[in-house]
């Protein structure tokens, strides 16, 4: 296997410190994060009520809810428009994200909709069981993801795949353990929804240039290297428009495009032009490399994208046949994510560094796959 030329992506320190930066800073900023998540948990089901909204040009209306949850007892039903929730107008969806904040589990809220022309109330009373189950696997699959990082990088010597695997693994892992909603406007829920933002970002360009490398540096990347800025240029400002965006918004400005818009550009557009380019790069390289080893890691590491693209594009076929939108439970998509990092760690290291098998075999990332 052709060895990728050095690239500096972690600085030259003493071996304490790096070994201080790498392993254990890593380790406790995310069990700090994930702290936060348990805590803030019980305050986040407490308002749940069950719906998702889409910001149109009428306003915002109700996309989904999710059947016997708080706000399909009350009798709403998908696309009612929201006027107005504890009498408080709904113009914009961030306006009632700030409103949300205020519910609390148990306390009926009025609920004012339009539906098809007829101004209806209802009361809604918030609050779901909390989701232990769903904590447990994202504390599950975050640690999975941050051994797989740390073995890469214990192992990358000069190949920067394996230390942009540390890096992808450990923006995953940071996703996995952000707080889900706010106690307060400006305090968890905000940054941490804005950080998801700018993690999902840069996990675009991370997983295409990492993918880009398999089995080694193509010619046509050779000749564009720039090409490299691109993959994280377009996935950061999408994803920092997104997240400006929600604050001005909770910060009550406004900026010519809505949060919702630029999600719905980041995700929902985002997504599957995302998983098409990841088709594309290993695609070519399992049908054209010259050397039988290299089309095998190429088609190891499209068959571990495999579970996240089915997902992907068949939202994305829906929403193109203007078919309902499906809630995807979020364990889903959790356990869609493991399977790339860890198809692109047996691809790299399978026979060249270490004997993976029995690494894994005596770790919990064993018991994760």
């Amino acid at each position: 296997m052709t060895r990728e030329p050095a690239e500096t992506l972690l600085p030259t320190t003493a071996p304490i410190l790096r070994r201080g930066l790498i392993y254990v800073l890593p380790l406790l900023l995310l069990g700090g994060l994930f702290g936060l998540k348990v805590v803030h948990s019980d305050a986040a089901s407490g308002r749940r009520v069950g719906f998702s909204l889409n910001d149109g040009a009428t306003g915002v209306s109700l996309r989904a809810l999710v059947p016997d949850l708080p706000a399909d007892a009350a009798g709403l039903r998908e696309g009612d428009r929201l006027l107005e929730i504890a009498g408080h107008p709904i113009r914009v969806e961030s306006d009632y994200d700030g409103i949300a904040l205020l519910f609390q589990r148990g306390e009926p809220v009025s609920v004012i909709v339009d539906r098809a022309g007829q101004r209806l109330t209802f009361a809604m009373t918030p609050g779901v069981p909390v989701s232990w189950g769903s904590l447990v696997l994202d504390l599950v699959v975050a640690i999975a993801y941050l051994a797989l990082g740390m073995l890469a990088i214990g192992q990358a010597g000069l190949d920067v795949r394996a230390r942009l695997l540390y890096f992808y693994s450990l923006a995953v892992a940071a996703e996995l353990s952000l707080p889900s909603e706010p106690v307060n406007a400006l305090a968890i829920g905000l940054w941490s929804t804005a950080a998801f933002y700018l993690l999902s970002g840069m996990q675009m360009g991370a997983e295409i240039h990492l993918s880009a490398l398999v089995p080694e540096r193509p010619n046509w990347l050779k000749r564009r290297p720039w090409l490299v800025s691109v993959f994280y240029s377009i996935g950061g400002i999408v994803a920092a428009s997104t997240a400006i965006a929600l604050i001005v918004e909770t910060l009550g400005g406004r900026l010519p495009w809505t949060s919702s818009q630029a999600e719905f550009v980041l995700l929902d557009l985002g997504l599957p032009v995302w998983a098409a380019t990841q088709v594309l790069i290993l695609g070519e390289r399992f049908l054209h490399h010259p050397r039988r080893a290299g089309r095998q890691q190429a088609g190891l590491v499209l068959l571990g994208l495999l579970p996240w693209m089915c997902v992907v594009f068949f939202l994305a076929g829906r929403q193109l046949l203007g078919l309902p939108v499906v809630a995807v439970p979020q364990a889903l998509w959790t356990l869609v994510l493991l399977g790339f990092p860890v198809a692109v760690f047996v691809a790299i290291f399978r026979y060249q560094l270490f004997d993976i098998e029995l690494v894994i075999r005596r770790s919990l990332l064993y018991g994760a796959l």
